[in-house]
């Protein structure tokens, strides 16, 4: 049983549609425009995140943050947001199996060869081997 306000259907005309098409047109565009590219997809399977000083590996899911795995090995975190620096970690192996840079490593790192912030960087594929 519905008891709240009707809704009358009026007919639309095709002006109303076409202009209606347009901006909705114009809103995707500027959506695409500033929402930057898309994230990559991650790959099906497991990924694994090697600390070399032991040499230890610890399975992950694709597209899995680097954050409590790091922390666990004993990197350093101060704010997790990716302002401070304190997670830089250097990676040895794997760069190609990570995500992309995100805006706050861009913004911090500058020159980036080697270096990822733990608390931005998500493995997405394969191994990726790393110290600090």
């Amino acid at each position: 049983f519905f008891s709240g306000p009707t809704m009358s259907l009026t007919t639309t005309s095709s002006a109303e549609l076409s202009a209606a098409q347009a901006v909705l047109g114009a809103a995707r565009s500027l959506y695409s425009l500033f929402s930057g590219p898309p994230m990559p997809q991650a790959a099906a399977g497991k990924c694994e995140l090697i600390y070399e000083e032991d040499d230890e590996a610890t399975e992950m899911e694709p597209g899995q943050p680097l954050h409590k795995p790091c922390e666990a090995a004993g990197v350093p975190f101060s704010c997790i947001e990716g302002t401070c620096k304190s997670c830089l970690i250097d990676i040895k192996e794997g760069m190609e199996n990570l995500s992309e840079y995100t805006a706050a490593e861009q913004n911090l790192l500058g020159d980036m060869t080697t270096k990822r912030l733990a608390c931005q960087a998500k493995i997405m594929k394969g191994k990726v081997k790393y110290s600090y």
